[in-house]
């Protein structure tokens, strides 16, 4: 009929996404119809913003198991791979039948070797050249440093941990810790400004990044990009690397934090992703008072009308969590400005589905269509000024 297999709605789903296979009689047309797709050169890996494939979608129902078994075989009749990625549960698909006891017979327990800790052990080679340096053994060796405390070494392990896995992405963009975190996750978390002396450790405890660790996160960021690491790999929590960011660089430099997530975004991540509480991005932001990312992800488009899980808005997640850091005045304040940005771009304290998922040019605000039409219906019989909206807003709140 001319339709068009690859169209996707608001939350960039298929149509797949969306299909019912609750009964046998449903699935007797489901390998002729994955036979037209394939022909058709159909995306099975399309992810919607919960990181769902259409496979995700179907697999992951408790429908019977002879159901589940007649759509593997229609997949393995057609050649259509499972797709490897996560979803915000942290699940590929293959995870979510192995958890229903299928025993595949694919190759998909190969693809795991990537998240095994055996590919974090450095070769004999690559250990001497690490090693080679007296000052760079002096940082990890505790004999010759006795007045570092066993946690300060902790600390250095772990960092030299997420460094070596950004290294080793820098040549296979694929591979993951054992926590599911790519290169870009890890580049979000580890620390380029440690004291080159642990003698130094107590005495300098956290200083602001210098101009040449800010140019290395940036040339990190480039280089893991330019490499093929995918900006939108979920780990196994259910964090995107924007996510990551938005978690750990809370009051760090503003301007280098501004530029790290532009190059993320230009780089391809997608900000309408979710996590495993339904909570975008700027969900995320605005509760921890981001600033930066809360303005980065504003000036891109966010979904200023997201809802959470439970239907939570942006607005309403942001007032509660200030409210609980009410005797922490900074974070209060924090949270506060970011809420007022996302109030200012248009954002409302109770959006609905329609709000939510409609397209632009279809939504209905009637809290902001009453507002206005109050100012207009004031401002004709009144010469003072009305009442801004972002105070009609708190207002209301």
């Amino acid at each position: 009929m001319g339709a068009n297999v690859q169209a996707l709605n608001n939350a960039d789903q298929t149509f797949l996404h969306l299909i019912n296979l609750s009964d046998i009689s449903s699935t007797r047309d489901l390998p002729l119809l994955l036979g037209a797709l394939v022909k058709r050169g159909f995306n099975f890996g399309q992810q919607d913003h919960n990181g769902q494939t259409a496979l995700h979608s179907v697999t992951q129902h408790l429908a019977p198991w002879k159901i589940l078994s007649g759509i593997l075989q229609g997949f393995q009749f057609h050649g259509i791979e499972l797709p490897v990625c996560r979803n915000n549960q942290g699940h590929t698909v293959a995870e979510q039948l192995r958890e229903q006891g299928f025993k595949l017979q694919w190759p998909y327990d190969e693809y795991a070797s990537l998240t095994t800790t055996a590919g974090l052990i450095l070769s004999a080679h690559q250990h001497s050249a690490l090693t080679s340096n007296s000052a760079d053994y002096q940082i990890i060796n505790p004999d010759r440093v006795p007045s570092a405390s066993h946690d300060v070494l902790q600390e250095y392990e772990k960092h030299a941990e997420l460094l070596r896995t950004i290294v080793r992405a820098g040549n296979d963009p694929s591979f993951e810790d054992s926590e599911g975190r790519n290169g870009l996750h890890c580049l979000a978390e580890v620390r380029l400004d440690l004291p080159t002396s642990l003698r130094k450790v107590d005495s300098e405890p956290c200083s602001v990044p210098t101009k040449s660790s800010s140019s290395a996160w940036e040339q990190y960021m480039d280089q893991l990009l330019t490499a093929g690491v995918n900006p939108n790999r979920y780990d196994r929590n259910g964090h995107t690397p924007f996510m990551a960011f938005a978690h750990h660089w809370r009051g760090k430099d503003e301007d280098l934090t501004t530029r790290l997530l532009e190059r993320l975004v230009t780089g391809g991540a997608n900000i309408h992703r979710r996590n495993q509480l339904g909570e975008t991005a700027l969900h995320i932001a605005v509760k921890l008072g981001h600033r930066a990312a809360t303005k980065v992800l504003l000036s891109h488009g966010a979904n200023i009308h997201a809802r959470t899980c439970t239907g939570q808005g942006i607005l309403s997640l942001g007032i509660k969590h200030s409210n609980l850091a009410i005797n922490d005045e900074i974070l209060y304040a924090q949270i506060s400005l970011c809420v007022c940005l996302v109030a200012n771009a248009g954002g409302i304290s109770t959006p609905t589905i329609l709000h939510e998922w409609a397209s632009p040019d279809f939504r209905v605000l009637p809290d902001q269509q009453a507002q206005a039409q109050d100012k207009v219906t004031k401002s004709k019989e009144t010469d003072r000024p009305t009442t801004p909206v972002i105070l009609q807003i708190f207002t209301k709140w």
